[in-house]
């Protein structure tokens, strides 16, 4: 269901680095991103508090919890390919091998949840992304 969201964040995160490519802001493409991957996660959070607010009395604690976790694959995914394309830019390698360890460990906590296997697919694009980049990051640090 969010594989639209996804595929849009990773293309437009190409795109900027395409364009850094061509210009060589990287600093200030990658505040950008970063400005943008904060924008996404306050607008998850927002989102969790009016749903809290909300939904305090119709819906149970797993109902809420799902509600939740519908929104983190929405938002809180893309908003972490932006991130770790902004990462990349700046070439750090670290941050990057992290995020695809904390992806890796969502996709865990899901399969042992035994939620639907295509629900950790939002996860695992992220990880794939943060590996290739953290991949391309290092290499470009050896040259």
């Amino acid at each position: 269901m969010a594989s639209p969201y996804i595929a849009a964040t990773s293309i437009f995160a190409v795109f900027m680095i395409i364009l850094v490519g061509q210009n060589g802001d990287k600093k200030r493409i990658s505040k950008i991103l970063f400005v943008i991957s904060g924008a996404i996660t306050a607008g998850f959070v927002i989102m969790c508090i009016i749903m809290t607010v909300v939904n305090k009395v119709r819906d149970s604690f797993t109902e809420t919890f799902m509600d939740f976790f519908f929104y983190a694959i929405f938002l809180l995914l893309p908003a972490a390919i932006l991130a770790a394309t902004a990462l990349f830019l700046r070439g750090n390698t670290v941050l990057l091998v992290v995020g695809a360890a904390v992806c890796a460990a969502i996709i865990a906590l899901m399969l042992i949840l035994q939620v639907l296997w295509i629900m950790t697919l939002p996860a695992l694009i992220t990880a794939v992304v943060c590996v290739i980049l953290a991949v391309l990051a290092h290499k470009k640090k050896e040259v």
